[in-house]
């Protein structure tokens, strides 16, 4: 027999209704999640124009800096201590730079096995310049240290080297980066901006497979008297696996100058700072522009952590910026001039080639092929 229409519009209804049901929490649920990372990602690319703003007031400038590093801090350990200082002077503009570096005083040395009468620490003496034009890297080192042996001969060397290959700049001359003592070597807004910003960047990345990041910003914070966006950087491997992480608090009323980083390092722990560094002082250049005076950088000890569970500081870094000048004058032979002195072994790179000769020998020796 027939159903009468109206009832089996009822019972075909009736089938559509557990479907609908079914379908309307997923599109609900999706939807909030979606406006979240979008409103996040807007917010992170937000912050990194207004840190490309910035850092584009530092483009050209001149920068002496002097680290102290001491190993172990205070007086702890007064027996096995090391200090020493380093003095740089750093100059500029744009893409080109000129850097000299000189580094005085106690240096730890590992100790050989089977070996005697060696030394734990040594006293040397490390100096280098570099530079580059936008065109050639040009680099001359020259070290002078004592024997790791008792009544040795000192070890002394002259090495210069000429590429065109460019080299990245320390992360001195970078006040948002100056907290950075080892890579990424590129501005904060391309670290921020993630794997293929850093790689693009103009000059050699100082390791050759960079990593990936997952940045998060996490609200603000007050440190130090001073309102901070708190940003989450997390470092991944090619496998998406993090290795470490770093928390930033970016200083509004210093042009977003991270006024304390403090670092992670995963096979470590996730809970213990390998390091921690602040900006203890500030210097105002212009109305409006800052730039670090002073700060200092902690790293901790992880081998006694890890073997008596005992938590204390392996090293510190005083950073005490002596002058900075903005956009100084330039003569653009600062840049391109360095004279080797007499006994240098110079290597030379030049279109995939290379070759190494000594200042003083006529001769030098044929280019090789990459």
């Amino acid at each position: 027999m027939k159903c009468l229409q109206p009832l089996c519009l009822i019972r075909k209804t009736s089938r559509l209704i557990p479907v609908l049901l079914l379908l309307i929490p997923v599109s609900v649920s999706a939807a909030p999640e979606s406006a979240k990372q979008s409103e996040a990602d807007s917010k992170l690319q937000n912050l990194i124009r207004e840190l490309e703003r910035n850092e584009a007031l530092y483009q050209d400038l001149e920068l002496k800096l002097q680290e102290r590093y001491e190993q172990p801090p205070g007086n702890a350990h007064p027996k096995w201590k090391v200090e020493n200082r380093t003095e740089y002077s750093i100059l500029v503009q744009g893409q080109k730079f000129r850097e000299e570096e000189t580094k005085a005083g106690q240096f730890r040395v590992m100790p050989q096995r089977n070996q005697k009468n060696q030394k734990f620490f040594i006293e040397g003496r490390d100096s280098t310049l570099s530079m580059f034009d936008g065109t050639t890297y040009r680099r001359f080192n020259e070290t002078d240290y004592e024997s790791v042996l008792a009544g040795g001969k000192r070890t002394q060397s002259k090495r210069g080297e000429v590429s065109d290959l460019p080299k990245r700049l320390d992360n001195f001359a970078r006040p948002h980066m100056l907290l950075q003592l080892r890579y990424p070597y590129v501005p904060l807004s391309n670290y921020l901006s993630g794997q293929k910003a850093m790689v693009n960047y103009p000059g050699l990345p100082p390791y050759p497979q960079p990593f990936q990041v997952k940045v998060q910003i996490e609200g603000t914070g007050e440190i130090q008297g001073l309102k901070c966006t708190k940003v989450v950087i997390e470092q991944l491997n090619d496998s998406d696996v993090r290795f470490a992480k770093q928390i930033l608090w970016l200083a509004h009323e210093r042009n977003l100058i991270p006024v304390k980083i403090i670092t992670y390092r995963d096979q470590l722990s996730e809970e213990k700072p390998i390091e921690e560094a602040f900006i203890d002082e500030w210097q105002e250049l212009g109305t409006g522009v800052w730039f670090p005076q002073k700060a200092h950088i902690d790293h901790y000890n992880f081998v006694l952590y890890k073997y008596n569970g005992t938590y204390e500081l392996d090293w510190r870094r005083h950073l005490n910026v002596k002058q900075v000048t903005l956009h100084p004058e330039v003569q653009q032979q600062v840049f391109t001039k360095l004279n080797f002195p007499q006994g240098t072994t110079v290597r030379v790179r030049k279109d995939h080639k290379q070759s190494k000769y000594k200042v003083g020998e006529e001769e030098q020796k044929p280019a090789k092929k990459e």
